[in-house]
This record gives structure tokens, C-alpha cells and sequence, in this order.
């Protein structure tokens, strides 16, 4: 480093030799704050690592006491952010989710304390502190607002990491412990480890619980622990995308397997063989959450996956993003003495959401409600919930025979599989129930095709089966930062013949009438001066690259007499969707529009969903 022209140099060496000089590192801490003139700053914070290497620690002092500051090592803060990526980060505007995101996806700057105290922050730079010799993470030095108003100079930057390499003797006992393993060849994927020692293991559990609770505040459902060089990745499922979350040496990644395998998180087996399993929340501080957990050897290491259940009150119906004239008729579908409701579509399309959605309006106290799940939410009042598999290997058609005996009024079942499954739910269904059904498939129509291959009688189906709805999940825009613009003439046309390809074939004529009638209450109903209005994704520190949350497309078709009929000739698909179309049903694609017409999803989210 270049140090004849730097104008901080004598006020750092003297700086360092005052702290040096100081009894404590909280001490140092404390009087952080008087020294930021040196830097021609507003504040100066000097974070130290914790023992466990997860979290940046500080010292505050407010008017009568002392308090802790605690900021975690990761991506969504400006401090943590510079401590995972071991560089400075500079900021000119804290205040901007535009350059906040620019920065990197999910970074945030907590506004409260500005607002409480009307002070403002603008320029901030955050400098890891790294030992000399080791290279080794000690903590961080963050600089707030400087005096002139101009950006924080690079000579800062580099006179902060001088100050961390003089203090580091003082930072070393606060720094994790260094981990080193070396690299084996594996001929055989690896058993899970046997248990670990009693203290590794509750430093274990207190890892868990700052990830399951980090991975709750950002709304993620599933946590993804997966071998690296040197260690392991986590990354974390938000709406339906993967992220980075953070990395973890070797040996936390393993003692993580152990844990979950010791507090019976995992079912036994055999060398090399996945596993398994879930885990109570209630009896590990996480009284409404559920750890799904699937480990999985490979040749660079256990992959494990933990899918989070929480138990909330299930959607209202009303607000799965669905059109009126869908709800209504799906509404007169429930309100049906008997008969089969199928929910289609491929895995992760929001199923059991939906099916939760349904169970809501039908729970109550004049009704006997059961449900059979491969992976049950937290206990629901009102239902008798049944886990599917396990360890007393309960299947679908074992459940819905017993529900028979247990005088149901209404039956659910997540995964229907097999013909005897089916077979059983047709049969409730006739005897008056009302049953609830998932089905991998496609399609309203493919669902229902699919039920007939499973059942040999076609009239039994036309007979249950009350509709078929299917869906897909699409990424909803964020509306804190989603930009509208006004589409070129080439865009409607697009959009246009993307909507009336899923109609059936018509003549010339009548499909240019049709596509005139359509952009016509386009422009009615999403029209701004009779320029129609649509959103692209931006992203700030509030969502993920633009999109927050998920929502839903739906096509629904509905039962009766004719489509008993139809269904007994065993059509095709098309013959079919054309017959649910003329009676109303709306693919997933014209659905999908509609939502990215109303600013909901963009176009792109809406084909990738429809793809699948």
C-alpha cells in the first residue's frame, strides 16, 4: 500500500496507540465514536466478530447506560455484507433501494432510528478487518456521513483496514476459531456422522435456530444446505427462487446433520442411503413451525434440505388471486352435498395451499373434516390431520378407507396415487361426501384424463367428479418498486395473439373480431387515457430482484351432465378443454395475462410458469 501522499496516516498510528492503550475492547468500543473527526466522519462503529462467527458485535452508549449492537454476517446489511464478502462497501445514499440493490440483491438499511431521532444517514463505508497473518475475519469498521457531504475517499477505505491490522492482537480473542480440513477423496457416498459431543451439539442447535429464524423474516420456505470447497453453502428458497444466504466451515456443517439426526429430525438408515425426517419445532423454541428434513449423501457431501411448515390460518379463498367468475363457480362447487374436486399441477404449484384455502370455508362445527398429508402443516383446529407414510407407512387409500369408517363429511388428500386410491375417493364421493384431491397433471382437462386412466369406470367419474382446477405459481411484483410503463403496439399484438391462441380455432374473420373486442376492454379496464399500463420488475432493499411473494394462475372446469357425458366417451385433451372452454373455463395463459395486465406479474414469469 501506497502511504507517502496519505493524509491519515499520523492520525491513525496515533489513534492506534490510543486504543491500544485501552483496558478493554468494550472500552474501544465505547470511544469509537469520538474518533470518527480522524476519519472527517459523523460516526464511527468498530464491530468485533463473535465467538461463533455468525454475527458482528459492538458497543453503544445511550444517554444513561450501555447497550449492545448485534448485526448479522450476510448479505442485508451494509456492515454484514462487508464482513461475508471480505471488501469494502461503499454507499452514497442510504436512503436509495435503488443503489442499495445495485449493490446487492436484499441488502436493506434500517430506517428506524432515523426516524426516531430525524438524524440522516447518506454515505456510509463499511470495512472488513482482516488479520495479517492468518486472514482471518475480525470484525468490521463502518463510517457514517461525511462532513463534506462527499463521497468517503479510497484513502479511507484503506486507512480503516490499517487501524484493523493494528488492533487485530485486540480483535483475535473475539474471532472464530480458525477450521481447516483437509481435502479426501470419496469413493463412497458418507453415512450421516455419528453424534456429536454435547457441546458441539448445542452450538449446533443455536446455529439451526438463527437460520430458521432468519429464513422465516425473509419469508423463505425451504433452507438448502449443500456441500462446497472447504465446507457448505446455504441458500435459501424465496418465492419459489434459490438465493445465497451465507457459507459454513466443513465441521458446523456436519455438526448441523448431527444435530438434527440426534434430536430424531432424521429417520435411521443405512450408509449412503437418504434420510428422512421431521422435526417438532415446539420442543426447540419454534412452537408453530415444522422442520421437513431430507438429507441426502453424495459424493461431495451430505445435501440437506429443510422445508418449513408453519402453522397460520390458512388463506381465505377470497384471496388466492382469483377471478370473480372463477371463485363464483368454484364456490358453487363446494357448496355441493357430494362429489370430487381435483387441484392439478406440478410439484411446488401451491396445492396444498389451495386445498387449505378450501378446507377453510368448509371446516366448522357441523361438519367431520380429515385430511391426509405427506407432509401435514402444524395441528389445525377443526381438522383430523393423518401424515401420510412415515413410520407406520400409512398410504392414501388406507386413509381414505378409514375416514369412510369415521363418518367424514369431508376428505382431503394431497397426493392421490394409484388406482385404488382413486378408486376410494370416487366411491366416498358417490356416498356422499365431499372430497378434495390433488393430482399431478398439467391441465383442468389432463386431470381429468388422468383420473379416468386410473379408474376403469368412466360413468363413476362423470358421475363424482364436481371440477377440476389447475394451477400454477408466478412471481408477484414487488409494488414498492415496480416500474409502469406504457407497451408499444408490438407488445399488445404479442400479447394479443399469446391470449387468443389459447381460445379455440375459429375463422378469420371471427378471431379479428375477437381480437378487436378484446383490446377494446383491455383498454377499458387497465386503460390510463386509452394507453394501456403495465409494470416491469426494478428490485430494492424490500423484495428480491424486483418480484415479492407468489400468486396463483387458475383454470377451472366444472362438472355436470354434459361433461359426465363427454367424459364417458373418453375424449382427448383438446376435445375436452374446448368443451370446458365453451363453458366458461379460462386457461392458465389467458389467467396469467389477466394478472400481468392488472400489475400483478409481468409476462415473463407468466410463460415460465406455463411451461412447466
Amino acid at each position: 500500500m501506497n502511504t507517502l501522499a496519505d493524509p491519515f496516516q499520523p492520525a491513525v498510528a496515533a489513534l492506534a496507540a490510543q486504543w491500544r492503550q485501552t483496558a478493554s475492547l468494550d472500552e474501544i468500543m465505547l470511544a469509537a465514536h469520538d474518533a470518527a473527526a480522524v476519519f472527517g466522519c459523523d460516526r464511527l462503529t468498530l464491530y468485533a466478530v463473535d465467538a461463533d462467527g455468525d454475527y458482528l458485535i459492538s458497543k453503544a452508549r445511550t444517554q444513561d447506560a450501555c447497550r449492545d449492537v448485534k448485526v448479522a454476517i450476510g448479505p442485508h446489511s451494509i456492515a454484514g455484507l462487508a464482513a461475508q464478502t471480505r471488501n469494502p462497501v461503499h454507499v452514497a445514499d442510504a436512503h436509495d433501494d435503488a443503489e442499495l440493490a445495485r449493490i446487492a440483491p436484499g441488502l436493506r438499511f434500517p430506517r428506524g432510528v432515523d426516524e426516531r431521532t430525524g438524524y440522516r444517514t447518506r454515505q456510509v463505508l463499511a470495512v472488513p478487518l482482516v488479520a495479517p497473518d492468518s486472514g482471518a475475519l475480525l470484525g468490521v469498521i463502518q463510517l457514517v456521513n461525511t462532513r463534506d457531504g462527499d463521497p468517503f475517499p479510497a484513502l479511507a477505505a484503506e486507512a480503516a483496514a490499517r487501524l484493523g491490522e493494528a488492533l487485530a492482537p485486540r480483535l483475535a480473542p473475539h474471532a472464530p476459531h480458525a477450521r481447516q480440513a483437509a481435502a479426501q477423496a470419496v469413493e463412497q457416498p458418507p453415512a450421516l456422522p455419528a453424534a456429536a459431543p454435547a457441546r458441539a451439539g448445542g452450538d449446533a442447535a443455536r446455529l439451526l435456530a438463527r437460520i430458521v429464524a432468519d429464513a422465516r423474516r425473509l419469508g423463505a420456505r425451504a433452507i438448502h444446505i449443500e456441500p462446497a470447497p472447504g465446507g457448505a453453502m446455504i441458500r435459501l428458497r424465496r418465492d419459489g427462487v434459490l438465493a445465497p444466504y451465507a457459507t459454513l466451515p466443513a465441521g458446523r456443517a456436519d455438526a448441523l446433520v448431527q444435530h438434527l439426526a440426534a434430536a430424531g429430525g432424521l429417520a435411521r438408515g443405512g450408509p449412503g442411503q437418504p434420510r428422512q425426517g421431521t422435526l417438532d419445532g415446539r420442543a426447540h423454541g419454534w412452537p408453530d413451525v415444522l422442520l421437513h428434513a431430507t438429507a441426502i449423501p453424495s459424493a461431495a457431501g451430505m445435501d440437506l434440505v429443510l422445508r418449513l411448515a408453519e402453522a397460520r390460518p390458512p388463506i381465505p379463498l377470497a384471496q388466492l388471486d382469483m377471478a370473480p367468475d372463477d371463485l363464483a363457480r368454484l364456490q358453487a362447487i363446494l357448496e355441493l352435498p357430494r362429489g370430487l374436486l381435483l387441484v392439478c399441477g406440478p410439484q411446488d404449484a401451491g396445492k396444498s395451499t389451495t386445498l387449505h384455502a378450501l378446507l377453510g370455508g368448509l371446516a366448522g362445527p357441523h361438519r367431520k373434516v380429515c385430511t391426509a398429508e405427506d407432509d401435514p402443516a402444524p395441528p389445525q383446529p377443526g381438522l383430523c390431520q393423518v401424515r401420510l407414510g412415515g413410520a407406520a407407512g400409512l398410504d392414501a387409500a388406507a386413509a381414505l378407507e378409514a375416514f369412510r369408517q369415521a363418518d367424514a363429511d369431508v376428505i382431503m388428500v394431497d397426493a392421490l396415487r394409484g388406482g385404488v386410491a382413486a378408486g376410494l375417493a370416487i366411491e366416498a364421493a358417490l356416498a356422499g361426501r365431499l372430497v378434495l384431491a390433488a393430482l399431478p397433471a398439467r391441465g383442468a382437462a389432463e386431470g381429468a384424463l388422468r383420473l379416468l386412466d386410473l379408474v376403469a369406470d368412466p360413468f363413476a367419474v362423470g358421475d363424482a367428479l364436481a371440477g377440476v382446477l389447475a394451477q400454477r405459481l408466478v412471481r408477484r411484483l414487488c409494488t414498492a418498486c415496480r416500474q409502469p410503463y406504457h407497451p408499444g403496439a408490438a407488445e399488445l399484438e404479442l400479447l394479443l395473439t399469446e391470449y387468443c391462441a389459447e381460445m379455440p380455432a375459429a375463422g378469420e374473420a371471427a378471431t379479428a373480431a375477437m381480437r378487436d373486442h378484446l383490446l377494446a376492454s383491455w383498454r377499458r379496464l387497465h386503460g390510463d387515457g386509452g394507453s394501456i399500463t403495465l409494470y416491469r420488475q426494478v428490485g430494492c432493499a424490500a423484495c428480491a430482484g424486483g418480484y415479492r411473494g407468489r400468486s396463483a394462475l387458475f383454470e377451472l372446469m366444472a362438472g355436470g351432465a354434459g361433461m359426465a357425458r363427454l367424459l364417458a366417451q373418453r375424449p382427448d385433451a383438446a376435445r375436452l378443454a374446448t368443451a370446458a372452454q365453451d363453458d366458461g373455463m379460462r386457461t392458465l395463459k389467458m389467467d396469467g395475462i389477466d394478472k400481468v395486465l392488472a400489475g400483478i406479474t409481468d409476462i415473463g414469469s407468466v410463460r415460465a410458469a406455463c411451461a412447466r
